[in-house]
């Protein structure tokens, strides 16, 4: 007695649906497991997009192997579009059922595009790299507005910002790079970074 095979339509079906789940559930806790962690951790969407298009470039390279297998595959697409024989049994069921799932398909691929298009806010699950690194040579260079050279302070007063001592202007110089600083926080900073620079500014959650 041979086993009954599952038609090839449905078999490759499966096969994406087992990869899609593999990879964003059964990764997530592996890389938990893996790296320690005492949470999943997530897979990001162009990784699970790449091995989703991974596969079905697989499938459709085993699917287009050869004539039959290309006949076998798109059979059960043909027989659902042209719909049931009308002296078959069950046809006014099929036919409802074959209505019903002709207007769930685009219902669905609408919902899809509205839920991957409408705006959501929720909290990342791990800390999400809003600006690039800065890097170590940057870190490790002064910031030349704290103590701004003579030179600086000159030139700067030269442009009719402050008029007295050299002394008097450095101070200013820096009261005018503190506000300027200010209100670049507050524009490009405050909304996640928050007024005491704690990481609880209004976006942060």
């Amino acid at each position: 007695m041979s086993r009954r095979r599952i038609p090839l339509f449905w078999s490759s079906l499966l096969a994406l649906a087992v990869v899609w789940l593999i990879v964003q559930y059964a990764l997530p806790y592996l890389a938990m497991w893996v790296t320690r962690s005492d949470r999943p951790l997530p897979v990001p969407g162009v990784a699970l997009f790449m091995y989703l298009l991974l596969a079905l470039v697989g499938a459709l390279v085993y699917i287009t192997i050869n004539d039959e297998s290309i006949r076998e595959f798109v059979q059960p697409v043909l027989a659902f579009l042209r719909g049931p024989d009308p002296a078959a049994r069950n046809a006014r069921l099929l036919r409802a059922a074959r209505l019903i799932l002709l207007l769930l398909i685009p219902l669905m691929a609408a919902g899809f595009v509205y839920a991957r298009a409408v705006p959501s806010v929720q909290s990342p699950t791990l800390l999400r790299i809003q600006h690039p690194t800065i890097p170590g040579a940057y870190e490790r260079l002064k910031n030349p507005f704290r103590e701004p050279s003579d030179d600086a302070v000159k030139k700067w007063m030269a442009e009719g910002k402050f008029s007295g001592s050299l002394e008097a202007g450095r101070r200013a110089y820096r009261e005018a790079a503190l506000s300027e600083g200010r209100v670049i926080f507050q524009i490009n900073c405050r909304p996640c970074h928050g007024d005491a620079t704690d990481g609880a500014g209004p976006m942060a959650w």
